[in-house]
């Protein structure tokens, strides 16, 4: 799960969320908006969760939409762990983690 981020030539940033499937390389969600808080970040996961299920470690970065408590309260009711890869290596953001 990441972000992106654009900057067109009319100046209107738009971010982002992808996540994807570390297994099947399936981008399994995408929503793009102006401005995407933690909060809308767990909209997205309750709705994956109740059309596909949820893997129980969620690789993430170190960005505030997922290190704030609205992902951390929502991943502890979920019964869901999020995986942070280390800070400045976002290298690791699509390979698994090996513990």
């Amino acid at each position: 799960m990441d972000f992106i981020s654009n900057d067109p030539a009319y100046g209107q940033r738009f971010h982002s969320l992808n996540i994807v499937d570390d297994f099947t390389r399936e981008c399994v969600a995408i929503e793009v908006d102006t401005l995407l808080h933690g909060v809308r970040v767990v909209h997205v996961l309750e709705r994956l969760r109740e059309i596909r299920g949820l893997p129980a470690p969620i690789t993430v970065d170190n960005s505030p939409e997922f290190a704030g408590l609205a992902l951390d309260a929502w991943a502890y009711q979920a019964s869901s762990t999020l995986s942070f890869i280390q800070p400045g290596k976002p290298v690791e953001n699509g390979l698994p983690r090996v513990q």
